[in-house]
């Protein structure tokens, strides 16, 4: 009887294991987990802005910004390239981590265990920007069909 409560005690505790992330018995852990998770949206956001800051020369119309139709609108306020690079980035950084909580199948089974989540990203969502970038735009060639 003891066993069989052993058992059912450790099953429940592997089942709930991701929520270790969220319930944590001290500050440096909560810590830890934060930037563990975090990793895998920072690196490829800052891969997507370097390479449009490399684009623009870090140059741009600020009070564009804020118009609605403008300049820098795009498509219903999102550049949808930038999306896209971000959440493959984002794809990628996954499948490259290696953290107590979550083991990407590429850190897995061809890393053996590393994990380069963080350049990996940043790598993965700069070089997707690019070439999505790098592909014509519709809007800008239907504005000079007119």
């Amino acid at each position: 009887s003891l066993n069989l409560l052993r058992r059912r005690c450790a099953a429940q505790v592997h089942r709930q294991r991701p929520l270790g992330v969220l319930i944590a018995t001290n500050f440096l852990t909560v810590l830890e987990n934060f930037l563990l998770w975090s990793i895998y949206w920072y690196a490829p956001f800052f891969g997507v802005f370097v390479v449009e800051l490399a684009r623009t020369r870090g140059w741009y119309k600020g009070h564009e910004l804020f118009q609605v139709g403008g300049r820098y609108w795009f498509t219903a306020g999102y550049r949808w390239r930038g999306v896209a690079a971000l959440v493959i980035g984002m794809a990628f950084s996954a499948l490259t981590s290696n953290t107590p909580y979550f083991r990407g199948t590429i850190s897995a089974n061809w890393l053996n265990g590393g994990d380069i989540s963080a350049i990996g990203g940043f790598l993965m969502g700069a070089l997707v920007y690019w070439l999505l970038c790098s592909m014509p735009d519709q809007r800008a060639a239907a504005k000079v069909a007119q």
